[in-house]
């Protein structure tokens, strides 16, 4: 019996026994005790001399191949340069992407893009970089921008800052940066565009996917192109993809239809240099590129009979 029964205050100098003290006598009553405690408390085995102390226990649940601990990770926040030490170059692509779905267009950077103030625009990306990660309320990139301002140094110059990625990105009309600057007649640009749209490896489909995206109406670059009679840009991209000449928009329009019903036959002699599909010809109603160009060339005709017979 335990002398802590009868001497609780320890005055008769007994102690209550110590778990320690517990646990060594349950280990002299039984082995399979002692090797069980420990098992379970390794720090509480004594060392022998030139003995090691036991390894740590392996992980429960070790990390896979190629994943971090969670110690490990960056915190989270603005993308930074020490973050790029833990990122790869297409999870920073994406990240920024992702910000400038984000992110208001700053304004001061707008405004110099609608006064078309290339240095303006220029200064201001070198003062702050975050500047170029920004959406306006019409949903145009600064790639939108540097497209309408038709500066191909200062296009050149912001593409290299941004991820190729965001050239897809359509604003609130369905138009990229390459309708714009193709509606606009920036043919230096466009042929930058496409350059950069081909760089990026991990973006393969980027140039097609560009070439082919078509705005709210249904139009593609080309489309605005002829549309605009933008002659360079239009053999830019007939030379990038001849086959978008058979891509009709949503009011059944081919681009050769457009070109002819605008009465541009140096553009439609352009057109048809290419091997053209039967829907190259397409027009809106059933009619064709030819009806458009008979139809526009007896308009012609009438007039002129009719300004003759008034100065006659």
């Amino acid at each position: 019996i335990s002398c802590s029964i009868f001497d609780p205050g320890g005055l008769l100098g007994c102690s209550p026994q110590s778990p320690h003290s517990t646990a060594k006598g349950s280990m002299e009553k039984d082995p399979s005790a002692g090797r069980a405690h420990q098992m379970a408390n390794p720090a509480a085995t004594p060392l022998g001399w030139g003995q090691q102390p036991p390894p740590p226990p392996p992980a429960l649940f070790p990390p896979r191949s190629g994943e971090r601990n969670q110690a490990e990770e960056p915190p989270a926040g603005p993308l930074e340069a020490a973050d790029l030490v833990y990122t790869s170059l297409s999870t920073a692509r994406s990240r920024m992407e992702e910000a400038a779905a984000e992110t208001p267009m700053d304004p001061a950077l707008l405004e110099a893009a609608t006064a078309r103030n290339c240095e303006l625009f220029r200064a201001l990306v070198e003062e702050e970089p975050s500047r170029l990660a920004g959406v306006s309320a019409g949903g145009n990139t600064v790639f939108h921008l540097v497209a309408r301002l038709g500066d191909e140094p200062l296009a050149s110059w912001v593409g290299t800052r941004l991820p190729p990625g965001l050239l897809a990105r359509a604003n609130a009309r369905g138009d990229t940066a390459l309708h714009l600057a193709a509606r606009d007649g920036h043919g230096p640009v466009v042929s930058s565009l496409l350059v950069w749209a081909s760089m990026d490896p991990d973006l393969i489909r980027l140039k097609e996917a560009l070439l082919e995206a078509r705005n709210r109406n249904g139009d593609t670059a080309l489309h605005d192109a002829v549309r605009s009679r933008h002659w360079v840009v239009v053999s830019w991209l007939m030379d990038a993809r001849p086959d978008l000449a058979s891509l009709v928009n949503k009011s059944g329009e081919s681009p050769l239809y457009l070109a002819a019903e605008r009465d541009s036959l140096e553009m439609v002699g352009f057109l048809l240099e290419f091997d053209l599909s039967g829907s190259a010809w397409a027009g809106p109603g059933g009619k064709t590129a030819l009806h458009a160009a008979v139809h526009r060339s007896y308009v012609k005709d009438q007039t002129s009979i009719g300004v003759s017979r008034f100065t006659a």
